[in-house]
């Protein structure tokens, strides 16, 4: 997920530079068709967590499993709209085998439907070790009742790279859903992506995603996740 690896004591690779933002991205996308246990602010604290099985990891139009399968997970804590979560999952890019990232930040309204997110993300590796850290910011709105537009930017200050992108997620009924993403990479690339979400229940979903970029090329991708709330009081 990182962009640049400023903090890595190696030289900057591909795989640096098309990390930053598919956790966030992922997440936001599967959330509005799958019906996420996500924590309400009126409640004192929630705990929710997931595990995703996904024939490809791609992040930015680009495989960062080597066009293998991946598992990932999160789990995540919020409390009136402050949060704090880890997410992970197998990589295979010849270097590492395991991703984590550790994040933290918070969510709220302007009103009128309008949300934003704003947080502080830190990459660690099984090989490499702590490569480097972004913030994040993302704002959303409703433009009727099934189409929302967002705009999400994830900014590396060591390495001075912004990745920025718009998206959409449009519900055509409860169940079936559409997104679309498209974002640039600052001096690296730009890429996109187009998912069709069918909800199972209210806790699984499945999805299947086309995504491309510049530098690559378009990869089909299939992942069936699941959701659940641990604790809410």
């Amino acid at each position: 997920m990182p962009v640049a690896p400023a903090l890595w004591p190696r030289q900057t690779s591909q795989k640096d530079l098309n990390m930053t933002f598919s956790r966030v991205s992922a997440v936001a996308f599967a959330a509005a068709f799958a019906a996420l246990p996500v924590a309400s602010q009126a409640q004192d604290m929630t705990v929710s967590a997931g595990v995703t099985a996904t024939s490809n990891y791609v992040s930015n139009g680009v495989s960062v499993s080597n066009d293998n399968p991946a598992l990932q997970g999160y789990v995540e804590a919020e409390s009136r709209g402050y949060y704090v979560g880890a997410w992970a999952s197998t990589v295979g890019d010849g270097v590492d085998e395991a991703e984590l990232d550790l994040y933290l930040g918070y969510r709220g309204e302007f009103g009128q439907g309008v949300s934003y997110d704003v947080g502080y993300t830190r990459y660690f590796y099984d090989d490499s070790g702590n490569c480097c850290g972004e913030v994040t910011f993302a704002i959303g709105a409703p433009v009727t009742d099934a189409l929302e537009v967002s705009a999400n930017f994830a900014f590396d200050p060591s390495s001075d790279v912004l990745n920025s992108s718009l998206g959409m997620t449009y519900a055509l009924n409860d169940r079936w859903g559409l997104s679309a993403e498209i974002g640039t990479i600052k001096d690296a690339q730009d890429y996109g992506s187009l998912g069709l979400t069918y909800a199972l229940s209210d806790a699984a979903s499945v999805d299947l995603s086309y995504h491309d970029s510049d530098i690559d090329d378009g990869i089909l991708v299939f992942s069936l996740s699941y959701d659940m709330t641990l604790l809410s009081r």
